[in-house]
């Protein structure tokens, strides 16, 4: 007997974040891995999880993933609100 089943889809470790939603940062929490970030990158605000690899951190997201060293400002988000 087989058993067969769809695959899973894959598991998505970044923030969904719509137009419109409101994001709540503290710039004074400690950050650690796995936090959902925001990191001013190029004049362009990024949102998404810290990854620790090979002793460096980076920004990951959809839009890629990004060394840390390259954010100019960042902060820990603590709330991603949407409007209905």
């Amino acid at each position: 007997m087989y058993i067969f089943r769809e695959p899973r889809p894959p598991v998505r470790t970044y923030p969904l974040i719509h137009s419109g939603d409101y994001i709540v940062v503290d710039s004074d929490a400690d950050i650690n891995s796995g936090d959902t970030v925001a990191c001013k990158i190029t004049d362009e605000l990024h949102i998404g999880k810290l990854r620790k690899f090979d002793n460096e951190f980076w920004l990951e997201n959809r839009t890629g993933r990004f060394k840390m060293v390259d954010c100019q400002i960042v902060a820990k988000v603590i709330q991603i609100t949407r409007k209905i």
